[in-house]
């Protein structure tokens, strides 16, 4: 039997219910521009199984920088590789120029980098189906 159905809210690709289109890996609900580096991929798939932590709030969501400094104090802390989605935040100042990224005025950038990476944007959908993803950090919100 089929249905009359209008999908609302997250979709989830047809890979990840029952595997009948393997190429299917976006559900095409993207608020940003894709980014066509996939480098973050590459690096994630060199993890062992389950080891990569994602800590990802969403494309609407800004944190504070003390909000910030805790969560990198707490990755650094767990000493496990990690990819952390921090969108490029680039701000006008009263002169015309810019403000700094909020990523770079992270006090221990130069540590969190050793040890997991940070990107602007990345393929949720591509991050959590990677064997190498063993944690999800996020805001559970829509």
């Amino acid at each position: 039997d089929k249905y009359n159905l209008i999908g609302v809210g997250p979709l989830i690709p047809s890979d990840s219910l029952d595997g009948k289109v393997p190429s299917d890996k976006s559900f095409g609900g993207d608020l940003f521009q894709k980014s066509k580096d996939s480098w973050y991929l590459e690096w994630l798939n060199s993890k062992p199984e389950g080891s990569v932590i994602y800590v990802s709030f969403g494309s609407i969501s800004v944190l504070e920088k003390a909000q910030m400094e805790e969560i990198a104090k707490a990755l650094l802390d767990c000493g496990r590789p990690f990819l952390w989605v921090i969108r490029d935040k680039v701000e006008k100042k009263g002169d015309g120029n810019e403000a700094k990224k909020e990523e770079e005025m992270l006090s221990c950038r130069e540590e969190l980098e050793e040890l997991g990476r940070i990107v602007p944007w990345c393929s949720q959908v591509a991050v959590l189906s990677s064997p190498s993803l063993g944690c999800f950090v996020t805001h559970c919100g829509w």
